[in-house]
C-alpha cells in the first residue's frame, strides 16, 4: 500500500498532473474536488475544504429541505494514500479516496467513511465483503435512451456484443489493482455484471466507488453509456447491487450452518435499512 511519502514522490513526477480526491456521500453519490499533483503534500497535512452543505445532497442532486447543514461552514477532505492510484482511463490523473474531518481533524459523525472505519476498528471479528453490481449499457438516441444490444440473459451473443467495452473495463480494473470474479450479461438487454473478487475491512467500499468511476468512463470510451440506475427502463428488470459478507474471528467463519440465529438477526436488522438505502421511487420500484 502506497504511503504518503510515497504518493508525494509519484505526483512530483510527470506522470501525474491532477489528483482526484474523492468521496462518498450519503446518498451514496461519489463526490470529489481535483488538486494539482505539486500540492498533494499540502493536502495531505492540511486537508482540502468543502461546504458543509455537500452532505446535506440528494442523488438527484438538490440540497435535503430543513437540513441542519448550511452553506457557511467548512470540513476537510483527508486523503487516504492507501487508496491511491493513477486512473488508467483518464490521462495524468490519479486519485484517492478521503474521509471527511472537522477543522480540528477530528472524523466528522456524519461522513459515511470515517463511521465505518470507526466501526471496523472496534467490531469483534474480521469483514470480508465483495460488491457485485449489476448495471446497463445504454445509447443515447433521438427519444432518450435503449439498451446497448438485444441480447439475452447469458446468452454468448451478449458477451460477444459487449466484449471490447467488457474487456477494457476489466483491464482498467486490475490496473489499479480491482480482480475480476466473474462477468456475464444479465437478465436483460444491455444488462451487465462484474463481479469483483473480496476484500477485507474498508477496501471493498473503496473499490466499489473506483469500480463504478472506471466502467462509467470506459464506456463513454466506446461512445456508449453505462447506468447504474436501479430502474432505468419500466419494461426491463432493475438493477441491484448483492453484497457478499462474511466475518472472520482468525481463521474461522462466523457464518455457519450452526449461526442461524444469528444469520436470521443479521437479516432482520438489514431489512429495516431500505429506508436509507432506497429513498427514491426509483430504488424502491427496483
Amino acid at each position: 500500500m502506497p504511503t504518503e511519502s510515497a504518493v508525494i514522490d509519484i505526483c512530483a513526477g510527470d506522470d501525474v498532473e491532477l489528483v482526484r480526491l474523492l468521496w462518498v456521500d450519503n446518498a451514496g453519490v461519489e463526490r470529489g474536488r481535483v488538486v494539482n499533483a505539486a500540492n498533494v503534500e499540502d493536502v495531505f497535512v492540511s486537508g482540502a475544504n468543502i461546504a458543509q452543505a455537500q452532505q446535506a445532497f440528494t442523488d438527484l442532486d438538490y440540497p435535503t429541505e430543513d437540513a441542519p447543514l448550511g452553506r457557511v461552514g467548512e470540513v476537510r477532505l483527508v486523503p487516504d494514500p492507501d487508496t491511491f492510484r493513477t486512473l488508467p482511463y483518464a490521462e495524468r490523473a490519479a486519485a484517492m479516496m478521503c474521509d471527511i474531518h472537522r477543522l480540528d481533524r477530528t472524523p466528522w459523525e456524519i461522513d459515511p467513511r470515517s463511521r465505518l472505519r470507526s466501526f471496523l476498528d472496534e467490531f469483534e471479528y474480521r469483514s470480508r465483503a465483495a460488491f457485485e453490481p449489476e448495471w446497463y449499457l445504454v445509447r443515447e438516441t433521438a427519444a432518450g435512451i435503449e439498451p446497448f444490444d438485444r441480447s439475452g440473459c447469458y446468452t454468448a451473443d451478449g458477451i460477444q456484443s459487449a466484449h471490447d467495452v467488457v474487456l477494457e473495463i476489466v483491464d482498467d480494473l486490475a490496473a489499479q489493482g480491482i480482480e475480476m470474479a466473474t462477468y456475464y450479461p444479465e437478465y436483460s438487454p444491455g444488462q451487465q455484471e462484474i463481479a469483483i473478487e473480496p476484500g477485507d475491512g474498508l477496501t471493498p467500499a473503496d473499490d466499489h466507488a473506483f469500480y463504478k468511476q472506471t466502467v462509467k468512463a470506459v464506456a463513454e470510451n466506446h461512445d456508449t453509456r453505462a447506468t447504474f440506475s436501479p430502474k432505468p427502463f419500466p419494461d426491463h428488470a432493475g438493477s441491484g447491487c448483492h453484497l457478499h459478507l462474511s466475518l472472520w474471528n482468525g481463521e474461522e467463519k462466523t457464518f455457519t450452518t450452526r449461526t442461524t440465529s444469528r444469520r436470521t438477526g443479521f437479516r432482520r436488522r438489514v431489512s429495516g435499512s431500505s429506508v436509507a438505502c432506497s429513498p427514491t421511487r426509483g430504488r424502491s420500484s427496483r
